[in-house]
């Protein structure tokens, strides 16, 4: 109790003791000359008591005299005289400080627990109780985390089974661990499997004993027993035996908890690093230096720093530190011991110039790892020789800011399924020769906005001019296949132009012509020409050996090119189009497009002939059809024409292997299907199903 000047004239045995001056007469002093150090905020509250509020707080912080804080829940009212004068202040406060720090425990427990995806509670080992559960443990019972908390644990038991659980208890107790499956029964009576395990955690300093459990729902999964224990195991790993050493520590320095890993890691005995300073973990002449450093943890809330540390036998090591301010004043530390990383380094280092001498002894290859980014890649190291690869001053980097790769690279930063991409790369040799160069990449992590990948760039000019030559002897064959058909095909318009100009002559001759019956002849005779005259153009642009740059190319065109060219046997067969027209294009050349697909639909058209020489159009049928599958595009080719031999699905896409007659077929049309596929990034494939044959097709589709 005070008067109008803050000066005591009452106070209780309580009120002295909880704030450290039990030996001091109060009554007639100025509660600020007790409390020099008083902050201003709780003068400020004094002056609006005196002015005749009344005001109260649950939970305030207060610094004791010894340094400590403690947790008030208080409440300061004015009192007055007979006349109705304000003569003081009346306060009314509880130290709350335990009930506070359990709290906050809770807290950081619940923090820790609730992303979990299998069910946790954590159960007082005295009173039996749920003190905490997440929302899968409270899900899998019936019940939310709020109607939970509070139980009895053993209420989600069958009574039946509940002196068993009694007994597991004591085993976890004993033990400190245990694992073994129960029926769990639910809020509305009924039950479900489960895989408990129990972890006794036992208590520190002043604090109490606990039990936290686990539950899996094994209803689907009883067969596969191992892989659910293995789930297990992995959890208490995470909380036992992590390779990195976990403390907390108080505003002050002081450790409050330190995980298993932290005491192998200080060489202490289990409980003893609980009380000790950080400080105390260091070199004497490292102190002053960790202690500024706990300064900065606590002004800017995180920390990074690398020390010689002391292990409690005395012996150094070098640990980097990583530690952050919680809410509630405590820090969380991460140490790792470096000492062995710096060993793995070296070792590191050493095969890396092993690996760089073994690379300048092969082949022209160069071994790369990089990040990728928005704005581009970044060389993060590399193993061999780029100008013996290119026969150019270009250099690696320059390689990954050529346009084919920066694209390649675009579209694996922003797909996170893709993982793996190649690219093929024109460049120019200082003597002006081509040569291709193709990078292959694989994604190895992301993290936000950036990809760190490892590449390999290798010189494939041999194979790809190969490529062209195999490309340009397939289309010429092609096309001497369908050199009859196509003579056939253009006897139609030749003799309708011939008869259609008998015919205009012939009117041009009467006394009087009729001119409408001429210019009509006339039209037909344009018209066919210009038919037998397209048809040649695209004879013409298929045999050409030239090749125009990718660009988006959408199947259904393609498929309408490669009729064309197929036309004269279409008249035999019955092609079904099943390919949608919104249907997203996909980054190739159209010839070869085409190519692939009058390979495919040729080889089917074979296999009729051989298996059904005498049918018609509605028993030869070829479906062509496709679909959009996430970032790519999927087609697929089928027949029924009897499948594809057991014994040539291995070597179906090899060069020169081909399952047709002598005389009939080079073997180079599935292999070039093969090839420029993988040109295009995507694969292909085939099986039989339904009487006949299937292949598969998937490409990347273009950029919108």
């Amino acid at each position: 109790m005070f008067d109008t000047n803050m000066c005591y004239i009452a106070s209780s045995h309580y009120y002295r003791n909880a704030l450290g001056v039990a030996g001091l007469k109060l009554e007639g002093r100025c509660h600020y000359d007790v409390f020099p150090d008083l902050p201003g905020a709780w003068k400020e509250v004094d002056r609006r008591v005196l002015a005749g509020e009344t005001l109260s707080a649950e939970a305030d912080p207060f610094v004791r005299a010894d340094g400590g804080i403690s947790y008030w829940q208080w409440k300061m009212r004015p009192w007055h005289h007979p006349d109705g004068r304000i003569g003081g202040a009346v306060l009314c406060n509880r130290d709350i400080t335990t009930s506070v720090e359990k709290q906050a425990q809770m807290q950081r427990m619940s923090d820790a627990l609730d992303a979990a995806q299998f069910g946790i509670c954590i159960v007082e080992a005295a009173s039996g109780t749920v003190s905490y559960a997440n929302a899968a443990f409270a899900q899998l019972h019936g019940y939310s985390p709020g109607e939970i908390a509070g139980l009895p644990v053993l209420h989600l038991d069958r009574p039946e089974d509940r002196a068993h659980m009694r007994a597991h208890f004591t085993d976890a107790d004993a033990r400190g661990h245990t694992v073994f499956e129960a029926q769990r029964v639910r809020r509305d009576g009924s039950m479900f499997p489960g895989l408990v395990s129990i972890t006794a955690i036992k208590p520190g300093p002043g604090g109490q004993a606990y039990r936290i459990g686990t539950v899996l729902d094994i209803s689907e999964s009883q067969t596969n027993r191992a892989a659910l224990r293995a789930k297990d195991v992995l959890f208490r790993t995470y909380i036992e035996d992590a390779p990195v050493a976990v403390t907390v520590a108080d505003a002050t320095g002081a450790l409050i908890a330190a995980n298993p890993a932290a005491e192998a890691m200080m060489r202490s005995k289990p409980g003893a690093l609980l009380g000790l300073t950080v400080a105390d973990m260091h070199f004497p002449e490292n102190h002053a230096a960790v202690l500024d450093d706990l300064a900065t943890l606590m002004k800017d809330g995180h920390l990074l720093r690398e020390y010689r540390m002391r292990r409690m036998d005395g012996t150094g090591f070098a640990a980097i530190l990583s530690a952050r301010r919680m809410a509630d004043g405590t820090s969380l530390g991460f140490l790792q011991d470096i000492d062995k990383l710096r060993q793995a380094e070296a070792a590191h280092m050493a095969v890396a110039h092993d690996l760089e001498a073994l690379v300048a002894m092969g082949p022209a290859v160069v071994l790369y790892r990089a990040r990728v980014t928005a704005s581009g890649a970044t060389v993060l190291s590399q193993h061999g020789d780029t100008i013996r690869l290119t026969g150019s001053g270009l250099s690696t980097a320059d390689l990954l800011r050529h346009a084919e790769t920066a694209e390649m690279l675009g579209s694996v930063l922003v797909c996170d399924d893709r993982q793996e991409a190649v690219c093929d790369i024109t460049v120019q040799d200082d003597d002006g020769a081509c040569r291709w160069v193709r990078n292959r990449i694989r994604v190895i992590c992301r993290r936000g906005s950036h990809a760190d990948i490892v590449g390999y760039l290798s010189d494939v000019t041999r194979d790809k001019l190969e490529q062209q030559r195999l490309q340009r002897v397939a289309t010429l064959v092609t096309l001497g296949e369908m050199a009859t058909g196509m003579a056939h095909e253009l006897n139609q318009p030749l003799a309708s132009i011939s008869f259609a100009g008998q015919n205009a002559g012939l009117q041009l001759q009467r006394p009087t012509p009729d001119l409408a019956i001429v210019t009509a002849k006339l039209d037909k005779v344009v018209a066919e020409a210009r038919r037998a005259s397209l048809l040649l153009e695209h004879m013409k642009i298929f045999g050409r050996n030239e090749r125009k740059p990718v660009e988006p190319v959408a199947w259904k065109a393609a498929l309408k090119g490669a009729l064309d060219i197929l036309s004269p046997r279409l008249r035999y067969f019955a092609v079904r189009d099943e390919i949608p027209d919104a249907m997203p294009a996909v980054m190739g050349a159209p010839v070869l497009m085409e190519q692939v697909l009058i390979n495919l639909i040729g080889n089917a058209m074979d296999a009729y002939d051989a298996t059904d020489p005498g049918g018609g159009p509605g028993a030869r049928v070829i479906t062509v059809a496709a679909e959009a599958l996430g970032s790519s595009v999927a087609l697929r080719v089928s027949d029924h024409a009897g499948g594809i031999p057991v014994s040539a699905m291995a070597r179906l896409f090899e060069p020169f292997f081909t399952t047709k007659p002598t005389g009939k077929g080079t073997g180079l049309g599935l292999a070039l299907c093969f090839g420029t596929i993988t040109e295009m990034g995507g694969t292909v494939a085939a099986h039989n199903e339904g009487g006949g044959a299937v292949f598969d097709i998937r490409v990347p589709a273009a950029p919108v």
